[in-house]
């Protein structure tokens, strides 16, 4: 009995593993989020080529030397981050936090880094992992805050109220009204978060409806057309989601993404993948 009500509680628990996976892998508004420093030129190669020890490595040199840097400990969090090391990710973003508390995007990454190790500990150890599904909360309600133009940190916020439970600050009303908020930034963001709470809450008809929205306004960027392509591919319409991907080619022909878009769309509809 006690092992079948720890069980439930973590399948309950798994909302935050899939907000987060939701808002790190397919948000579309990366030119418009709020930028951090930039990492030095060298470091910089290092964390683009996925070389993210070696970055932690360098930064963590960086660091020692100047000690009152909140943009260091900021990508010495993001490299962290990136090697699932969450809890020293953590350590450094409240260091970046501590050091320039009204960064937007530092409480954004401390939410995120919060909610990673808090599905990581509702396997072990649920009070834990509790705290700091609040805790990611806070910091995504913090970073919205302090920069309505971080709409990066608004579809975090929104993620979470859409997959979190009543008790942690989830709740479709409350999801609904910071898209209202969004909706004055990022008019176009604020219909992606619509669509994607009401796929989140398996009202796929009006999913659908709005994802269809979304193309026929013919946004120009192509992140756009790549997350509605996301909803089709997970909802195995190749018709659909194959809309989206030539949209988004008519924006950027050369980004290399749309191989793989093509790919599966070719794949769900039991077609032979080009030669190569």
């Amino acid at each position: 009995m006690e092992l079948s009500g720890k069980m439930t509680r973590r399948c309950a628990f798994h909302f935050l593993a899939v907000a987060l996976a939701g808002t790190v892998s397919t948000f579309s508004g990366k030119a418009l989020t709020s930028v951090p420093d930039p990492l030095p030129a060298d470091i910089e190669k290092l964390y683009d080529a996925g070389q993210y020890r070696q970055a932690a490595d360098a930064l963590q040199t960086q660091v020692e030397r100047s000690p009152q840097d909140a943009a260091l400990y900021f990508w010495l969090g993001r490299s962290l981050y990136e090697l699932r090391d969450f809890s020293h990710a953590i350590s450094n973003f409240e260091r970046a936090v501590a050091l320039d508390p009204n960064r937007s995007v530092y409480h954004d990454w401390l939410g995120r880094a919060c909610g990673s190790k808090a599905d990581e500990n509702s396997h072990s150890n649920m009070a834990a992992a509790m705290d700091l599904a609040r805790r990611t909360h806070r910091e995504f309600e913090s970073a919205a805050r302090l920069d309505s133009t971080n709409i990066q940190a608004q579809r975090d916020l929104i993620s979470f109220m859409a997959n979190a439970p009543p008790n942690l600050g989830g709740g479709e009303e409350h999801a609904r009204k910071q898209i209202e908020a969004l909706s004055a930034v990022a008019p176009v963001e604020a219909e992606l978060a619509l669509a994607d709470l009401y796929a989140t809450k398996k009202k796929y008809p009006q999913a659908g409806e709005e994802y269809q929205k979304i193309l026929e306004s013919a946004p120009n960027r192509i992140a756009v057309y790549l997350e509605v392509a996301d909803y089709y591919r997970d909802r195995k319409d190749p018709e659909h989601m194959e809309q989206a991907v030539e949209a988004a080619a008519k924006i950027d022909s050369s980004d290399r993404r749309l191989s793989y878009y093509r790919g599966v769309v070719l794949v769900l509809e039991k077609k032979a993948l080009p030669a190569t």
